[in-house]
């Protein structure tokens, strides 16, 4: 899944670089945490093999490991964010999709994951 991840950067990275070109850098700025899960997904399939060497962990493990330290990231992305809105119901709906998409996917990829090694 690692090019559906790149395709999915790229959409994000297309919606972001729309943002600014219309002059909303803030809007761009907050659509940056949908892009750390699939971009740690990527650096996960090259570093988790290796990174068992250091770690006493399954490369399985290590993994997820990293796949879920990249939602956590992107979780505290969106909980920063989520301060800059004024309006309450603004807040509820930009975290609920924010993190529904961060969530969902997470739990697409460690199934990927799950599928390929076992």
């Amino acid at each position: 899944m690692v090019i559906e991840c790149v395709v999915v950067m790229g959409l994000i990275g297309a919606v972001i670089l729309m943002s600014l070109k219309t002059g909303k850098k803030s809007a761009a700025l907050k659509s940056l945490p949908l892009l750390v899960v699939p971009a740690m997904y990527i650096v996960a399939n090259y570093v988790s093999v290796p990174l068992t060497a250091v770690v006493d962990m399954s490369a399985f493990a290590v993994y997820v490991a990293l796949l879920v330290i990249g939602a956590i990231i992107s979780a505290v992305m969106v909980g920063g964010f989520m301060n800059q809105f004024r309006k309450k119901s603004t807040k509820v709906a930009y975290i609920t999709m924010c993190m529904g998409f961060i969530c969902v996917f997470t739990a697409v990829l460690i199934n990927d994951i799950v599928v390929r090694l076992f």
